[in-house]
């Protein structure tokens, strides 16, 4: 089977986006099944005078080229991934060049048509001519549905799972050592984290709890970082300094006994971060952002209420208490990660692809 892929795929430089390793891992996935060719269609905007037009200008250029390739290589199947807004832009295109629907896939990242996109894409029902529609959960879906869009299906995050080595025994600890590993944005829950060790561990000199913050900030967020952990030796501030990119850095992740993602960012969907952890058998508190319990579950991780300090505090308490709790959770973690794995996406687009497309 050949498949033309159309997404914005994460390289050295642009790695710091969920949607772009998304798309990396799908592309990565499908090749090792498929023979598969990609357009890399990222269009971020920089503050560069003139930069917004040159990256407009690419696009057409890109779009120019997927649609030459779909002409000349005649694939089975067009493959697009991107956030909605994205992904209509393909849809559209594909439309004016009078492409063949039937023999088209839209993975669509996030919450889909909700609130923020409803006036942002203006040819919604487009997404109804696509053969298949993969969506992050069941809120994506439902805005979806509001346009008649059939063969709708879930499948909330891929990831390349690694066998790591096995856990060290149990031992009860005097620090739990916990990372926050995400986007860098108040959102995220960043400073609700911060805020909540600080509450944990008190003026004791004997820490409950080492708080890690790695991932990707603007420069006014990371002075903000810098000034709430100064005078505070149970944080580090890595940012960008760790990110994934192969099986050393889940060895390293492997390390920490707790991540905290206590989001309230209004697009949280499928995090891949939460897979990252599965892998690396760490347990996430998690707020309960929507769709979070389509990717856990109390078996592997735990919930406090979105922005509550309050629960966040009693939470880091309860299982600072319960340790044995904590580590059992870490078997649950790597099994979770199956889920995500490619294979499990293989199988998955095996059997879409077997299914019969939808007439319009």
């Amino acid at each position: 089977m050949k498949i033309l892929f159309l997404a914005a795929i994460a390289t050295k430089r642009n790695h710091f986006d969920g949607e772009v390793n998304k798309s990396k891992d799908i592309f990565e996935a499908l090749k090792t099944k498929y023979k598969v060719k990609s357009v890399n269609f990222i269009h971020r905007y920089r503050k560069i005078p003139g930069y917004r037009w040159f990256v407009k200008f690419t696009q057409v250029f890109k779009m120019l080229w997927f649609a030459l390739l779909v002409a000349l290589w005649n694939p089975d199947y067009v493959f697009i991934a991107k956030a909605p807004y994205g992904a209509a832009m393909a849809i559209r295109f594909l439309k004016m060049v009078h492409y063949d629907f039937k023999k088209t896939i839209v993975y669509v990242y996030g919450l889909g048509l909700d609130e923020a996109y409803l006036e942002l894409v203006k040819n919604k029902e487009d997404f109804k001519l696509v053969s298949h529609l993969i969506v992050e959960n069941e809120a994506a879906a439902e805005s979806f549905k509001k346009f008649e869009c059939k063969n709708l299906s879930y499948f909330p995050c891929i990831k390349k799972v690694y066998e790591l080595p096995a856990d060290q025994p149990f031992k009860e600890k005097e620090t739990l050592s916990a990372i926050f590993f995400a986007r860098l944005i108040e959102e995220k829950g960043l400073f609700l984290a911060i805020d909540a060790v600080k509450l944990v561990n008190g003026d004791s000199p004997a820490k409950k709890y080492t708080l890690d913050i790695a991932g990707p900030a603007d420069k006014e967020t990371e002075k903000r970082i810098l000034e709430s952990i100064k005078g505070h030796s149970e944080f580090h501030y890595y940012g960008k300094e760790f990110t994934i990119t192969g099986i050393e850095s889940y060895k390293r992740l492997q390390n920490y006994d707790l991540n905290v993602f206590p989001s309230w960012y209004h697009h949280e969907c499928a995090p891949g971060s939460v897979v990252d952890m599965f892998i690396a058998g760490v347990p996430t508190v998690s707020s309960t952002f929507p769709g979070c319990y389509k990717m856990m579950d109390e078996s592997s991780s735990y919930f406090v209420r979105q922005k509550s300090l309050d629960d966040l505090v009693a939470r880091l308490e309860e299982i600072y208490a319960n340790q044995k709790e904590l580590y059992a959770k870490r078997l649950k973690c790597r099994e979770a990660s199956k889920l995500y794995s490619y294979d499990a996406f293989l199988k998955f687009f095996a059997g879409l692809t077997e299914k019969p497309p939808i007439d319009h």
